[in-house]
């Protein structure tokens, strides 16, 4: 940890491509489940590349 608080839970789900990531967040059918997941839990979300 470098800088800032740790966070409890780090979970790392992996895409073939920035654009996957992008349609799945944007896809009509995972927008209720947003409300959701925010209501069930805080969170950070980020999109890092990698190789």
């Amino acid at each position: 940890m470098l800088e800032g608080q740790r966070p409890s839970r780090v979970v790392v789900v992996e895409f073939p491509s920035m654009q996957a990531i992008k349609d799945w967040y944007n896809d009509p059918g995972y927008r209720p489940l947003i409300a959701k997941r925010h209501a069930a839990a805080r969170s950070v979300m980020i999109a890092v590349e990698g190789q």
